[in-house]
């Protein structure tokens, strides 16, 4: 390459940077090596980097007129003690391309607000929540997770994805008890107890897992049945004497069978009721 190339190539990039800016200029060339490590197969697709800056790409050709919402969730696998291993590479990503008719479909869908039907948000089949649960499993099956370990990884993906808040009304900005469809959880990945424990409910009723939602005077979470041979609190459903170990979805680190100290009074005083949920899925579970 001969010194006048290059020095025309140098001349270049100094008038880009002059007149776009430092800043910009130093973007655009790191994403244009980022572009040249990936075509040379010098950075591999799954990497963290490449994660966040196809993210970040995506929120700016996002257009509002596009028929689908594009959504990027990452998390990392539970490594406390209760667990046997840790896996390599625990932290894992994934993306889910979401109708954005059927999302706004959900917004304006009527509400069951007494918590004794919340069970039937849980029910409604929806094919982004069939398809998120689907990878789920298939990352299950290539990690080689049981169906235990299967349950952690799911519990994870909802405890550090979807951000807890209050409900509050708009116009008077008090709380308000609204509770969400699952595919209005994923895509605005905000929600509280009730939202949390109904979309980790459908995630694992998708998969094969035999659930509930627990309900508390002050406080909604999950119910999964099985597992005798793990320690953790149970509940029992009355009416058909099946056991739930008590899982929470509120906060990451926590374990199924874990229950945080404000609960276990309702828990020990028999305050709380079972809503069994029924799967309507075929996918099978580890």
């Amino acid at each position: 390459m001969s010194f006048n190339f290059l020095s025309m190539i140098w001349l270049g990039l100094s008038a880009l940077a002059m007149l776009t800016g430092i800043s910009t200029f130093l973007g655009a060339v790191a994403v244009a090596g980022w572009w040249l490590a990936r075509w040379l197969g010098l950075l591999p697709a799954h990497n963290r980097l490449s994660f966040t800056v196809e993210r970040l790409l995506a929120h700016f050709r996002q257009s509002k007129a596009s028929p689908h919402l594009r959504k990027w969730y990452t998390w990392e696998f539970p490594t406390r003690p209760g667990l046997s291993r840790r896996l390599p590479g625990s932290r894992f990503f994934t993306e889910l391309w979401v109708n954005r008719q059927r999302y706004i479909h959900y917004q304006g869908r009527p509400r069951q607000l007494s918590p004794n039907h919340f069970d039937s948000y849980v029910t409604l089949s929806t094919p982004e929540i069939e398809m998120l649960a689907g990878q789920l499993a298939q990352l299950g099956q290539n990690q080689q997770l049981s169906a235990y370990e299967q349950l952690c990884n799911t519990l994870a993906f909802v405890q550090q994805n979807i951000r807890y808040t209050d409900d509050l009304c708009l116009e008077t900005g008090r709380l308000i008890e609204y509770p969400k469809y699952p595919l209005e959880t994923l895509v605005e990945k905000k929600g509280d107890c009730e939202d949390q424990s109904i979309l980790a409910a459908a995630l694992l009723a998708a998969m094969g897992y035999e659930v509930a939602l627990l309900i508390l005077p002050i406080h909604v979470a999950l119910g999964v049945a099985g597992f005798d041979n793990r320690p953790g609190s149970r509940v029992v459903h009355r009416a058909n004497g099946v056991r739930y170990l008590y899982t929470e979805t509120t906060a990451a680190n926590w374990l199924p069978g874990e229950v945080p100290l404000e609960f276990r009074g309702y828990l020990s005083s028999g305050q709380f009721e079972v809503l069994p949920v029924k799967s309507n899925n075929s996918l099978t579970r580890p």
